[in-house]
Formats: structure tokens, sequence, C-alpha cells
């Protein structure tokens, strides 16, 4: 999987995105313009990623496991991005599953996430 996160890295930067810090939101974007469209911008997101959304707000507090959202069609790249820009968070979890304990990466969807799906 860090293969996966450098990937996106990558091409994020061969787009021209910039990352902006909390500490430059914070400020409201003092000194740097760029920070200040990250934070007027709306929220962009395909009918894939809003699906995968949908999906995850009508799953509640315990979310979906990683393998059930790939089974259901949605990529490792676009659950990742996702995830990248704080509307979802994977936790590793264990849980018990024929008698033995199991890890297993569980996806929920967080409040930034639930505002996005809202403003479509």
């Amino acid at each position: 999987m860090p293969q996966l996160w450098r990937r996106i890295d990558a091409s994020s930067r061969a787009h021209g995105r910039s990352i902006v810090s909390r500490r430059q939101l914070a400020r409201g974007g003092e000194g740097s313009n760029r920070a200040a469209a990250a934070v007027a911008q709306p929220m962009m997101l395909s009918p894939e990623q809003r699906r995968a959304l949908a999906m995850l707000a009508h799953a509640g507090r315990n979310g979906e496991t990683q393998p059930f959202l790939v089974a259901h069609g949605f990529g490792g790249a676009m659950i990742t991005g996702l995830v990248n820009r704080s509307l979802l968070i994977m936790t590793l979890e264990k849980i018990r599953a024929g008698g033995k304990m199991i890890e297993v990466v569980k996806v929920r969807i967080t409040e930034a996430g639930q505002e996005a799906l809202g403003a479509i």
C-alpha cells in the first residue's frame, strides 16, 4: 500500500497541485493565494466517489471493510484519494472471524465527507 500513496503524491506534483498546510489554512491563506483558493473552491467529486461516500454514509458508525468496498467495484486508488482529501478515514482493527482474531482495514466517512456528499 505505501506504493499507492507515493503514486498519488507524484501525480499531484506532476499536475502542479500544492499541499496546503493546516497552519496556512488556519491563517486564512496569509501570504499564499493558493491556500485561500483551496478553502474557497467547492469539492469536485466523480460519480464513483459520490457512490462510495453514499455507501459509507449509509453504513453508519462501523463503516465497511476495504475488501467489501473493492468487491463493490471501488478501486484502492480511489479510496486512498478520498482518504488523502480527508473525506474518509481508514483504521486497522482486529475482529473475530471463524473463531480467530484477524486484522481488517475499516473505512469510515468523516464529517467533511458527509458535508461534501450533502453539498452535491
